[in-house]
């Protein structure tokens, strides 16, 4: 610092108007566009030699000095005056003796600590495509990063293991790895944190039991390279498959996939896999050549009759050939044994009368068991014909016996009636009380049928003259004949009509399907006596208007809401009137009235008066009751 202050004071002699804030307008300053004061390096007592003031900062321009900067001659880096020129970029000092293989920032390697600290190169080539790990981490730079013409060589240095470890791999002895033709994939075996100890990943053909801790040199021979072995149990145990005789594998025709039998623990306990044939229960324990005969394994049938042909022929009971029996023994037999075959009978069970039977009841003769009917009829054929009570041939009863028989006992057949119920009147009636000289096929279902004579001979009323229909069953039910209900609801038969006797409506044997619903065609001699005179009055015959069904007397006529009031209003019974004939002044005749007969309207000028303007006025009652049909005004 003090030759550069010598320096400054050397050539700030020669220099006039600076633009360094304290110089003279007319003065230009050496150190070029720098905005600082002078006084921070120079002083008033002396120019030279300049020194920095504790006020300057040189990270205030950009750049701080830390570290091995801290102590660098200034002119190392300003190799003039000018301050300004000095680049802050490390290349910009530094020589890159890279050549720009790492780009221009020194940093990602170098500090200003030290320029060569190898930890921070380790640091930095981690961020690289080789990463460095276990042994890696100590090497020396050079010993990868060597160069043919003397200098280090970084980018482009191949990552491939054998470039630099070719040397080991081909001292590699045990095995031979370049006799063996091994691949060049170091790391494949080896690892980097040492040469030694290589461990291959033979998953692909996992060494496990028998095959655990082999030499390498048992399956890979000498001279033989280890892409070119044969991952098939053959290729090493063809002398054992060749030398084997319980079973004799060659003779057998035995596949040589030796994994199908044995397993990697050890060679002598092979087990066949038979689950396409279970060796269960009668074949557990079997010697091979039972069924194997003359050691040929491949082309053994897996049906039964196969081996079991003899047991077939020689069956008694029943004999199977005869009886054209299928040959899949599994059908009737289970592997338990042979004697205890059950035949699957269900499509005919056998239960109840059936369950003891023996085969030959019912398979008679030796009869072939394939063509033996299922049908109840084939075997009870002499139960039908024997049958008496009732006699089904003559019945002309349908040979199904199961409609009305079961297999519990033939004694107890029961004929399912229910397409006519049999109940109350027609329950525990003797079959032969509806199906006449034992026919039952085409026997009708009507009433009629069985009760015509009933219908023949009733009295009250005489169902004939009356001609009532034959449907017995729309007045009577099965309890009784003697109840019937005729369903009246269409006139309802209440209160006065309740104790009425048939007769009295229904007059001197006149058909009921005529007789008419209208009230006067029973009461017309009670209207006709009436009082008041009914025909003489002109009142309508429908008794219903002033009558109900309990009693003829007490008729109340509703003469308010029909035509006038006379029980509400001015003209109420009491006040105004008395007497039916105060208004109905003719005598017997109620379809005439008079209005004006009242001392209120009987002076035809003062009503003339009253009623003038009033158009189309007359007096006269029927005029009176137009305009007024409620009696105001």
């Amino acid at each position: 610092m003090r030759r550069i202050g010598i320096l400054l004071l050397m050539i700030g002699a020669g220099f006039a108007g600076l633009t360094i804030q304290g110089f003279a307008a007319d003065q230009t300053s050496p150190h070029g566009d720098l905005e600082e004061n002078c006084n921070l390096c120079h002083s008033a007592t002396g120019w030279v030699p300049a020194k920095f003031s504790e006020d300057w900062k040189h990270e205030k321009h950009g750049f701080a000095l830390e570290n091995s900067h801290e102590t660098v001659p200034c002119l190392s880096c300003h190799v003039n005056l000018k301050f300004e020129v000095a680049g802050p970029a490390c290349i910009d000092c530094h020589q890159d003796i890279h050549e720009t293989e790492f780009g221009t920032d020194c940093s990602q390697c170098h500090t200003t600590v030290t320029f060569e600290d190898p930890a921070a190169f380790r640091r930095g080539h981690q961020s690289t495509r080789f990463p460095l790990t276990g042994a890696h981490l100590t090497a020396e730079c050079a010993e990868c990063h060597a160069s043919v013409v003397g200098e280090l060589q970084y980018i482009g240095t191949p990552t491939a293991c054998e470039v630099c470890h070719v040397s080991d791999r081909d001292r590699a002895k045990d095995p031979d790895h370049n006799e063996a033709g091994l691949i060049t994939n170091c790391e494949s075996c080896h690892q980097t944190t040492a040469w030694a100890g290589a461990d291959f990943d033979h998953s692909f053909f996992p060494l496990s039991e028998g095959h655990a801790g082999v030499d390498c040199a048992s399956c890979h021979l000498e001279g033989q390279a280890y892409e070119e072995v044969s991952a098939d149990c053959y290729a090493c145990h063809q002398a054992t498959f060749e030398a084997t005789t319980a079973p004799d594998h060659i003779a057998a025709n035995f596949p040589t996939d030796c994994a199908g039998c044995h397993t990697t623990s050890e060679w002598g306990d092979g087990a066949f896999d038979h689950d396409f044939f279970t060796l269960s229960q009668g074949h557990a324990g079997v010697d091979c050549a039972s069924c194997h005969v003359g050691g040929d394994f491949s082309e053994t049938p897996t049906t039964c009759e196969a081996c079991h042909m003899a047991d077939f022929d020689n069956s008694q009971e029943p004999i199977h050939a005869d009886a054209e029996f299928a040959t899949d023994c599994a059908s009737c037999h289970d592997l338990s044994g042979w004697e205890n075959g059950i035949y699957d009978h269900s499509f005919f069970a056998l239960t109840q009368g059936h369950a003891d039977a023996n085969c030959s009841d019912c398979h008679v003769g030796g009869e072939l068991f394939s063509t033996t009917s299922s049908d109840c009829y084939a075997c009870h054929q002499l139960d039908y014909e024997g049958a008496g009570e009732p006699d089904h041939i003559v019945a002309n009863f349908p040979t199904d016996c199961a409609e009305c028989h079961t297999t519990s006992e033939w004694g107890d057949g029961t004929f399912d009636h229910d397409f006519f119920t049999l109940t109350q009147g027609h329950a525990g009636v003797d079959c032969a009380s509806c199906h006449i000289d034992g026919v039952f096929a085409g026997t009708p279902t009507d009433c009629e049928a069985c009760h015509m004579a009933d219908f023949d001979n009733s009295q009250e009323p005489i169902h004939a003259d009356a001609e009532f229909a034959t449907d017995c069953a729309s007045c009577h039910d099965l309890s009784g004949w003697e109840n019937g209900i005729y369903d009246h609801s269409f006139f309802a038969l209440t209160q006065g009509h309740a104790d009425a006797n048939c007769s009295d409506c229904h007059v001197g044997g006149a058909l009921f399907s005529t007789t008419s619903a209208d009230c006067y065609a029973c009461h017309q001699t009670d209207y006709e006596n009436a009082v008041p005179d009914h025909p003489g009055a002109g009142f309508p015959t429908d008794c219903t208007d002033c009558h109900n069904t309990t009693m003829w007397e007490g008729a109340v006529f509703d003469h308010d809401g029909t035509y006038f009031p006379i029980f509400t209003g001015k003209h109420r019974k009491g006040e105004t009137w008395d007497d039916c004939t105060e208004c109905h002044v003719s005598p017997g005749d109620f379809s005439t009235f008079s209005c004006i007969d009242c001392h209120k309207h009987s002076d035809e000028n003062d009503v003339t008066d009253q009623h003038d303007g009033e158009q189309g006025f007359i007096y006269e009652s029927f005029a009176c009751y137009d305009c007024h049909p409620d009696g105001r005004k």
